[in-house]
């Protein structure tokens, strides 16, 4: 018996990831000086998913009763349709309802387990089933169309990992690819808990990256070591998408899928000029025309994979160290200079940011901020929607980091937005926002508009110079702000 145990528990032992070099020649140097390094993934658990070998399933909208029914008081006090419509008294009501996580983690990992991770089978197996059927997570496709169509997502995190559970089981599906990478200056506690969430999929994937610092170089080096580790892996996937911790959808799995294929292999990032008081020191010409982003951004498998080939991707990542905030240069700037990168889906920035220029402050562009649904796209940028404190728009929340936090009367905006994705939402700032969010994008998870095309992203420029259309000839919409993203 005691060998049995011993089995047990060498097989479901911690699972460390090293630091290895990249593959790319033109990757080696930045590895040796530092610049770049990152852990492979562990290539057991790189299991492609055979869409003929599984069934797919629609689960009842009663499904997410597990979900909501442990938050005490929620159905009580949040009336989110209420909310959408803009009624103060539930509006009233919900700003004084309070979330208490604690249940979360003493329901998956009890105080009497706590002395260390136990390995052994019995309590994996549990906590594992914990997670599953509190939040709902699908374990099987939902569609033949969503398993045939998998989709990447790159994630830099460093706390609130309830929150994070919440993330992940609103965009999970067994057939996607998810790589974390985790801040190493987080807590043991927070380590812990995303590495017991790693256990229980093995399509969940976890690196250690060096500490992390706001619009420090590390967070590109983070965001890179995750794409390098996604582009290796042998189970395919078709789009990447970042999101960060504070990050919800606004679309389904499914409708992700369709908005993907009508992108048609297009890159989807923000364009704006390069600020130059962000070089800290005096150094060489950049080796590509810098441009201004998001770091959420959307592209294709072939994309990333011709990052990491070309000798110029790894020039500007050099460069980039020496300037501030460098992970809000990078996408544009590689996807955005046909004269030096040949990048899959790309476009020529600078024609792109002249015709921006011609349409703002135009009564074309006013009349535009109005043109916009939940499947109706208003600008060339769909990847992310997020409110700064210059946009047009207002923040019914408070501004952190000079971004909007979304409140209560931000709701009904948030659920007709055409984007991908949302950000930032605080679990400990008006916290039924987040869950009227999730709330209505998990149920159209479950009870799917099977008749939604996405025909109006098909309209983007991207997609139409990808049928081969030329960008003098077409409008480029973006009634946001100045910075059109």
């Amino acid at each position: 018996m005691r060998k049995v145990w011993r089995i047990v528990r060498l097989l479901n032992r911690p699972w460390y990831l090293k630091y290895f070099l990249l593959s790319a020649a033109t990757w080696t140097y930045l590895v040796n000086i530092g610049l770049l390094s990152h852990q492979s993934l562990d290539s057991s658990r790189d299991t492609p998913l055979n869409p003929a070998e599984n069934l797919y399933f629609l689960p009842k909208n009663d499904s997410l009763d597990a979900v909501f029914a442990p938050l005490e008081k929620y159905r009580e006090m949040v009336d989110c349709p209420a909310i959408a419509e803009g009624n103060v008294e539930s509006i009233r009501r919900a700003k004084r309802w309070r979330f208490d996580d604690s249940f979360v983690w003493e329901s998956i990992y009890p105080s009497y387990d706590r002395s260390g991770i136990n390995q052994r089978a019995p309590f994996v197996q549990f906590r594992c089933e914990t997670i599953k059927s509190m939040f709902s997570f699908a374990e099987r496709p939902l569609s033949r169309e969503e398993a045939l169509y998998p989709l990447a997502y790159g994630m830099l995190l460093y706390h609130n990992s309830v929150q994070i559970l919440y993330l992940l089981s609103a965009i999970y599906q067994p057939q996607n690819q998810f790589c974390i990478a985790i801040d190493s200056k987080a807590s043991m506690a927070f380590k812990r808990e995303m590495k017991i969430i790693a256990s229980c999929f093995p399509n969940i994937h976890i690196i250690y990256v060096p500490p992390i610092s706001w619009c420090g170089y590390s967070v590109t080096k983070g965001v890179l070591a995750c794409l390098d580790s996604l582009t290796k892996l042998k189970a395919e996937w078709n789009y990447y998408q970042y999101l960060s911790g504070t990050d919800l959808p606004l679309k389904t799995n499914l409708e992700m899928v369709r908005i993907f294929k009508a992108l048609n292999g297009s890159f989807n990032s923000g364009i704006s000029d390069f600020p130059g008081y962000r070089i800290r020191t005096q150094t060489r010409w950049a080796p590509l025309p810098l441009f201004k982003s998001s770091l959420s951004a959307t592209f294709t498998r072939a994309s990333a994979t011709y990052f990491f080939s070309h000798r110029k991707t790894a020039e500007l990542v050099v460069y980039l160290s020496k300037t501030e905030c460098s992970d809000e240069s990078l996408w544009t700037t590689l996807a955005g200079n046909p004269e030096y990168l040949q990048v899959p889906g790309g476009f020529n920035a600078r024609l792109f940011r002249k015709k921006l220029l011609a349409i703002f402050d135009t009564l074309e562009y006013y009349r535009g901020r109005t043109r916009f649904g939940l499947y109706r796209p208003e600008k060339y940028y769909i990847s992310r929607f997020q409110t700064w404190f210059t946009d047009r728009r207002p923040c019914y929340g408070k501004l952190v980091q000079l971004s909007c936090v979304y409140g209560l009367r931000d709701l009904p905006g948030l659920l007709a937005r055409p984007e991908l994705v949302a950000h930032k939402f605080y679990m400990d700032y008006q916290t039924a926002t987040f869950f009227c969010v999730y709330e209505a994008v998990r149920r159209r998870t479950l009870d799917p508009n099977r008749e939604f095309n996405a025909k109006e992203y098909g309209m983007l420029p991207g997609p139409r110079m990808m049928r081969g259309e030329q960008l003098e000839d077409m409008d480029v919409p973006s009634p946001s702000a100045f910075d059109f993203f």
